[in-house]
């Protein structure tokens, strides 16, 4: 998940579960941007919505 770029953080709670934040920009979510950066997050983000045993934090 780090090395996708998608996200700005990556944090593992445990090892089935982990915090994505998509951009470290408080303000983000008023400025033109964010969209992209959703779009880039989705496709990446999908697959552990289901299961993160199986996926890579690194």
């Amino acid at each position: 998940m780090r090395a996708s770029g998608a996200f700005d953080r990556v944090v593992r709670i445990s090892a089935r579960l982990a915090f994505l934040d998509v951009t470290a920009d408080p303000e983000a979510d008023g400025r033109d941007g964010l969209e992209q950066c959703l779009v880039d997050a989705r496709p990446r983000s999908a697959a552990i919505l289901m299961d993160l045993s199986d996926v890579n934090l690194e």
